[in-house]
């Protein structure tokens, strides 16, 4: 089941939103649970 989640914050102000995002990435630990995976 795909699952998402959005960001939205006020104008002009990316780096709240990219920092939210960063900080989350690390807490839930996603590049260790979501390795990419390259098939040859």
């Amino acid at each position: 089941m795909p699952i998402g989640m959005q960001l939205i914050g006020k104008h002009f102000d990316e780096e709240t939103i990219l920092r939210a995002a960063y900080t989350y990435e690390q807490n839930a630990k996603f590049r260790e649970n979501y390795k990419p995976e390259f098939k040859k």
